[in-house]
């Protein structure tokens, strides 16, 4: 049997089952927020662990590969203190580590399975990947993280163009008033004078000057690769991600040369990733900058845009 962690919403895992279908194997998809219970744990002459889902059993032994996609693992109790009592709010947070347990023990038995993804590396740290592309041979961006004005102004003496964007995700936020988001956005200097002598820690990095971006899906040593003409579109300039206005990026597939194929490879296989999206500057002066990697990452577009048939790809690998 396959397992995979995925959302309710997520296309490109719905896309993914049907190919599993197709060739003829049996999957569980457990999909975020959604609740599973522990059953058994044996550890001894035998080891067996079970897990109920949606009133079904699995047990880990039956689990011939998985894949994490989205969402995590979240094992409750089948049985709850009375809720609102003096005592089970101070026994709550002891027993959630006691759950926390046995989900530790779940995950890292998964990985000793064929997988795809891993729920422990579901983000990254931006700051520690960039520190590792540079050691791997990638260019990367001059950047900062700073909160004081007078480093960034001195940053500034050199890289007089700079674009600011999120340490950690891309956050969401949904309020009664409309929804924010924070892309990668060009720094604009009439901030300066706005800010105080400190301020939220906040990344910068040089703008680069882009001829094209490249997006490659990575999966087990394979990159699949689209060149996208961002630039293009002002709205997309900065941000491929932010929907375009009217007609979408041109995305056509992309070889990427061989040094720095190779270079990405050592990358993911320094950071323990067997999957991910890596985002790349191609450059007018013919060099490829690194920028960041999902290790989650969309591809359907990739998949599409240049006839990868991803897809089958992850199904094919997972099922063999």
């Amino acid at each position: 049997m396959i397992l995979l962690f995925s959302d309710e919403d997520d296309i490109s895992t719905t896309k993914v089952i049907k190919w599993i279908v197709d060739l003829g194997q049996a999957f569980t998809r457990i999909n975020g927020g959604e609740i599973q219970y522990l059953s058994d744990l044996y550890l001894g002459k035998k080891e067996e662990t079970s897990l109920i889902y949606d009133g079904r059993e699995i047990d880990i032994e039956n689990i011939e590969a998985y894949w994490y996609r989205r969402g995590k693992l979240e094992i409750v109790s089948a049985q709850d203190l009375e809720e609102n009592t003096s005592l089970s709010k101070a026994i709550d947070p002891y027993l959630e580590y006691e759950l926390k347990i046995l989900e530790e023990y779940w995950m890292e038995n998964l990985l000793k399975k064929k997988s795809i993804g891993n729920m422990k590396r579901g983000s990254l740290n931006k700051l520690l990947v960039l520190q590792a592309a540079k050691e791997c041979g990638l260019k990367i961006p001059e950047t900062i993280a700073t909160g004081q004005k007078d480093k960034l102004l001195g940053f500034l003496k050199y890289h007089p163009s700079l674009i600011c964007k999120p340490l950690f995700e891309v956050p969401r936020i949904q309020e009664d008033f409309g929804k924010i988001e924070i892309w990668t956005e060009k720094f604009d200097l009439d901030l300066l004078d706005r800010l105080g002598a400190t301020f939220f820690p906040t990344l910068f990095q040089e703008l680069i000057e882009k001829k094209y971006e490249i997006r490659i899906f990575y999966l087990n040593g394979k990159c699949f690769s689209n060149a996208i003409f961002s630039q293009l579109n002002e709205k997309t300039s900065i941000d491929f991600r932010i929907k375009p206005n009217g007609v979408p990026n041109r995305r056509v597939p992309f070889k990427l040369p061989e040094t720095t194929r190779l270079k990405v490879v050592r990358l993911m296989e320094t950071l323990n990733l067997d999957c991910g999206s890596i985002d790349l500057i191609a450059t007018p002066d013919g060099d490829y900058v690194f920028l960041e990697i999902n290790p989650v990452g969309q591809f359907g577009m990739t998949s599409f845009c240049g006839n990868y048939h991803l897809e089958k790809e992850i199904a094919e690998y997972l099922c063999a």
